[in-house]
């Protein structure tokens, strides 16, 4: 199918002549016209598909991105939780002692401590000596005696040792102090009863001082002392409780 030049008008491929106006049709003058492609295929210029790659690797940097974000938020609450189980276990740790045991004390008044294994042990007095004075028997401290007078009370059924050796002062460092073999002589040699190896029936309760030889600066935290041989270790602050 061609058509005139000249006024346009359709006419056959053979025609020399425009029907319409006459004029003679050359091939050069003439427009030949080609079928349109269904929906073709549409192309893409060098521009757009270089804008196409930046998509794609903006879009997978997004998806990277994105990952990373959770594995960190997840390394994150792994770390909380972790630490919520620390500050957890920290805080019963530090849980306010249960004072259970209370006894009265002549010359002090009625003062508190704590059962292990049915025996009640309690501070009454708590005096610091440089020296312990005694007939023949004086003892000065390398740093500062910590005398304590303690009192323990057997709940159990059977008769128990209440012995010196059971008792030790810790102090803020962790560390753990034993008892004075020399500053509980000097004491015994003033007359001043002792935990040393003292039995105790069920149901009575006996008072004795123990002395400490520790170092001056040492900061007690407490007095750390068992039910018994197998008994369950309590540690008592250092200080007199009084009900």
């Amino acid at each position: 199918m061609k058509f005139c030049r000249k006024c346009g008008k359709e006419m056959a491929n053979d025609s020399q002549f425009c029907s319409a106006c006459g004029t003679k049709v050359e091939e050069e003058n003439s427009i030949i016209a080609t079928p349109l492609q269904a929906n073709p295929e549409p192309t893409i210029p060098k521009e757009e598909k270089k804008s196409s790659k930046f998509k794609t690797s903006g879009c997978l940097g997004l998806i990277l991105l994105i990952a990373f974000i959770a594995m960190v938020g997840s390394c994150m609450s792994s770390d909380s939780g972790k630490n919520s189980s620390q500050v957890s276990k920290q805080a019963q740790q530090n849980k306010a002692p249960v004072f259970d045991y209370s006894c009265d004390v002549g010359g002090v008044g009625k003062v508190k401590g704590m059962f292990s294994s049915k025996v009640g042990v309690a501070i009454a007095k708590i005096q610091d000596m440089g020296t312990i004075d005694a007939p023949f028997a004086s003892r000065k401290a390398q740093g500062v005696f910590k005398v304590l007078y303690v009192v323990v009370s057997n709940n159990q059924k059977d008769a128990i040792t209440a012995d010196a050796n059971s008792y030790k002062l810790i102090d803020e460092q962790g560390r753990e102090f034993s008892h004075s073999v020399e500053g509980d002589m000097a004491l015994q040699m003033s007359d001043r009863a002792t935990l040393f190896l003292k039995q105790i029936n069920p149901g009575l309760t006996l008072g004795g001082y123990i002395a400490y030889d520790v170092p001056k600066d040492a900061k007690i935290r407490g007095l750390q002392f068992s039910g018994g041989v197998t008994g369950e270790k309590k540690e008592l602050p250092f200080k007199v409780i009084m009900e």
